[in-house]
């Protein structure tokens, strides 16, 4: 029976923008990890491993002296096996999906992240992902799986495709009521993090120091956006909601000043 839905597709297609937002709509019942893009300006560095529960390590660079390389990027494998292994391994303790971005060359050079990818495949439990066009023999065998619904994403399809991801694995998505649940308590820590204070500006972007992290939020468009995972999972978080509070008070404040 089907149960895993891997899409595939050229490079800046949408392929992780559309995992990102199953996994929102999926809430804590997902776990695992994705690859982010490290840039400067216009040109791509290098990726990124975060994982689910907010932890992150640099995958690859532009440059490194590692001896697994793909094109022009020093793969570093200890990033797959520390943080990418372990997060697979508890989404399929923990989590009700398991979320794989992506399976490429740069992670098949671990054989301990193979091999735990071959138990979250070959487990109950759907695996939601993204696998790569190489010819490769783990990725043929992968493609290959009769459980397994492999999508091309192209511009024309990709905005589509949310409703058929789900439909293929199999799950039905997260109550509203749910939702609301969770982002009320999060409604609860802003308001304390708002009176608390705890951003620092630093220009469109600031640091914000929650109770244990501290995150890269910013506001462009009027939209805001942070690092952290509950972020990931709903589009917004107790970081963003006090940020926003507090912007909105020294507005306020200042307003108050220039009128005197």
């Amino acid at each position: 029976m089907l149960k895993n839905v891997l899409l595939t597709g050229s490079p800046g297609v949408g392929k992780t923008t559309l995992v990102k937002k199953a996994v929102r709509r999926l809430g804590e019942r997902a776990g695992g990890f994705f690859t982010e893009e490290i840039r400067e300006g216009d040109a791509r560095k290098g990726f990124r491993l975060v994982s689910l529960n907010g932890s992150d390590a640099v995958l690859a660079e532009a440059g490194s002296e590692s001896e697994h390389r793909v094109g022009h990027y020093g793969v570093k494998l200890d990033a797959l096996e520390n943080l990418a292994v372990p997060a697979l391994k508890r989404a399929l303790e923990r989590q009700d999906v398991v979320v794989i971005d992506e399976i490429g060359l740069m992670e098949l050079g671990s054989d301990r992240l193979i091999e735990v990818l071959q138990a979250c495949l070959d487990s109950p439990k759907p695996v939601l992902g993204t696998i790569g066009r190489q010819d490769h023999p783990v990725l043929r065998t992968i493609r290959s799986r009769t459980d397994t619904l492999v999508i091309e994403v192209t511009k024309q399809n990709r905005d589509q495709l949310l409703d058929r991801i789900f439909a293929g694995l199999r799950l039905p998505t997260e109550s509203f009521a749910e939702t609301e649940r969770v982002i009320g308590k999060k409604r609860q820590k802003a308001d304390r993090y708002a009176r608390e204070n705890r951003l620092v500006i630093t220009s469109f972007s600031g640091r914000f120091t929650s109770d244990h992290h501290v995150y890269e939020v910013a506001c462009e468009n009027g939209q805001w956006h942070c690092g952290c995972s509950f972020f990931l999972r709903y589009g917004t978080c107790s970081h963003t909601m006090a940020s926003a509070k507090m912007m909105a008070d020294r507005m306020a404040g200042q307003e108050q000043t220039d009128a005197r």
